[in-house]
């Protein structure tokens, strides 16, 4: 089975009750485009595990809770930036609050997602804090790509979608 699993492009595997995935099991899919975890008991990633997936387009890990709803998905791997074809990441609903959110927008400064036209963070609460570390990076220009903001609740900071322009 495991030659196999090469070939797969897309793994949904959103509302499964996963808590820690194995590095090992992601380092036979060198070929996934598309890996959905949204709405599992993810408390973290792990960062060989991420690293093998080098030609992931979509990252989905909206929702980690734990048993009794609590955030368990608190930071984020340094190995995020090294996907460098990852064109969507939603970390939706995570609710990293505003020092997650000043970690990401250093990393996204950095340029560690140089290929990345879509952020989905609706309802992370990151505040007026994190806006504004979001902000101080979009300001300085230090986006590897062009980014247009649209928010539906820019004063709650609660819903942000970053995209690139149309061509």
């Amino acid at each position: 089975m495991c030659a196999r699993l090469p070939t797969v492009r897309a793994l949904l595997l959103s509302q499964n009750l996963i808590g820690e995935p194995p590095a090992v099991a992601w380092s036979s899919l060198g070929e996934l485009l598309d890996l959905d975890l949204s709405d599992n008991r993810l408390s973290s990633l792990p960062s060989d595990g991420l690293r093998a997936l080098r030609s992931l387009r979509v990252l989905r890990l909206a929702r980690q809770r734990g048993p009794k709803g609590e955030r368990i998905l608190t930071e984020l791997p340094d190995a995020l930036g090294g996907l460098p074809r990852l064109e969507e990441l939603c970390l939706a609903g995570i609710r990293f609050g505003a020092e997650g959110m000043q970690a990401l927008a250093e990393g996204l400064g950095s340029g560690a997602l140089p290929s990345l036209p879509y952020l989905r963070l609706r309802v992370n609460h990151i505040g007026e804090a994190g806006a504004s570390a979001l902000g101080a990076v979009l300001c300085r220009g230090a986006l590897p790509r062009p980014l247009k903001l649209r928010s539906r609740s820019w004063r709650r900071s609660s819903c942000l979608l970053y995209t690139s322009p149309s061509p």
